[in-house]
């Protein structure tokens, strides 16, 4: 059995064309005693792969379904035609950052953000941290539209651990979208990385809405997304 490296750590994506990853994504609403679920399943595809180490990617939707739960009990939800959602455009760096996303629509690209787990460039050890702004950046759409936002995020590498034939990385992240003395958005996630492989494994985000002025009818609840290898 192998043993875990010694030193620093470098983790990255490696895309590669050819490449094909399945996802499966579970985004979920909560709302006092009610949750409503959107499951979409998408294989990815490399396309091409630039001499600056981005990767064109083409997703294609394989599955589909939801529901909804209230106080405990599910409730049958259909879900319309979806024949434009069948397929999707991406351009990810190695790093994980998202140049692209041919998504425009905050709850439709939400999966494929998902997917966008950054890195850090340079290698790491267990408890080190970096920057990761563009985490909360796409949840300011959910905060009063032409209002000043800040934005902040960052990651830190909590442990390697062996598993068998694979060591896995274990990233939490944390990002906040704030307007000054208004409303904010937190964040927190945590993912599963295959550091042999250079693939997310699974990846969880929750984001939270802290109103400035708490009261009835002031809480919208909280969004969920959880993304893992099929």
């Amino acid at each position: 059995m192998l043993g875990l490296p010694d030193g620093p750590v470098v983790l990255g994506w490696r895309w590669v064309p050819g490449l094909e990853l399945a996802y499966r994504s579970v985004g979920s609403r909560r709302v006092q005693q009610m949750t409503t679920r959107r499951v979409e399943e998408w294989t990815y595809q490399v396309r091409a792969l630039a001499d600056d180490g981005v990767a064109s990617l083409d997703g294609r939707l394989t599955g589909l379904g939801g529901g909804v739960e209230v106080d405990g009990e599910e409730v049958p939800l259909a879900v319309g035609d979806q024949s434009s959602e069948e397929s999707v455009g991406l351009r990810l760096s190695m790093d994980g950052r998202l140049v692209w996303c041919g998504r425009r629509a905050f709850d439709r690209a939400l999966p494929h953000r998902g997917l966008a787990l950054r890195l850090p460039s340079l290698a790491v050890l267990p408890f080190d941290e970096w920057p990761d702004p563009g985490l909360a950046r796409p949840f300011a759409s959910l905060l009063p539209l032409d209002l000043d936002v800040e934005v902040e995020g960052s990651s830190r590498l909590v442990a390697l651990a062996r598993h068998g034939a694979t060591t896995l990385a274990t990233v939490d992240s944390r990002g906040m979208v704030s307007v000054r003395g208004g409303p904010r958005v937190s964040l927190s996630g945590t993912a599963s990385w295959d550091a042999e492989r250079g693939v997310l494994v699974r990846r969880q985000l929750t984001a939270r809405y802290l109103s400035s002025r708490p009261g009835p009818g002031q809480d919208p609840g909280v969004l969920e997304l959880e993304l893992f290898e099929v």
